[in-house]
């Protein structure tokens, strides 16, 4: 018996989707140190930005401030 895809229930996609990266602060600034060199202009402002809210704010505070006050959702 032949199964098929429409008797599958649907899921529902979340409007954005989530991404945790495992990335140590050394790693962290190695992206941003290769941005800087060459690259999307916009993705290392946002990348660099999350490393100076890091480095200003130690601990899981950095993604209730990068949510809040910039909107991103890391």
């Amino acid at each position: 018996m032949k199964s098929s895809i429409m008797n599958l229930p649907r899921i529902k996609k979340p409007a954005k989707a989530l991404m945790e990266l495992p990335i140590n602060d050394k790693e962290l600034k190695t992206i941003v140190s290769a941005l800087r060199l060459g690259g999307d202009a916009a993705l290392y402002q946002k990348i660099k930005l999350i490393q100076d809210i890091r480095e200003q704010y130690p601990g899981n505070t950095y993604k209730k401030i990068a949510r809040e006050q910039f909107g991103y959702v890391i």
